[in-house]
């Protein structure tokens, strides 16, 4: 799997807010995660708290993309429906072995 195919099936999985196993399979166990307002190196830990809280956003846009070997950044767009908000998302994946091993996210509100 490219760093590419594996980014965007994970881009893709957690905008299912139902169900997070498909995002799972994307991450490592031991994945590294910095939002900001939540911190783990566990990854049922991480899907515990998106599963607690599935805010489902609409009208998601990926604006821009950049990939290599063992890294790749993503920068989307979308509302949350819980409270009509634009959101921006700057994210930057660390992969190893066809598993994201890092996210570092940057997470901000548009006017």
């Amino acid at each position: 799997m490219t760093t590419e195919s594996l980014t965007l099936q994970y881009f893709n999985s957690w905008q299912d807010a139902v169900n997070f196993d498909k995002t799972a399979t994307c991450l490592h166990d031991h994945v590294k995660i910095d939002l900001g307002f939540f911190k783990t190196d566990n990854k049922i830990e991480f899907i515990e708290m998106m599963s607690n809280n599935p805010v489902p956003w609409k009208d998601v846009n990926l604006i821009f993309s950049k990939y290599t070997e063992d890294f790749a950044c993503i920068i989307y767009e979308g509302i949350n429906t819980q409270n009509n908000i634009k959101m921006r998302v700057s994210e930057a994946l660390e992969i190893k072995d066809d598993k994201i091993i890092a996210i570092h996210s940057v997470i901000s509100q548009l006017p």
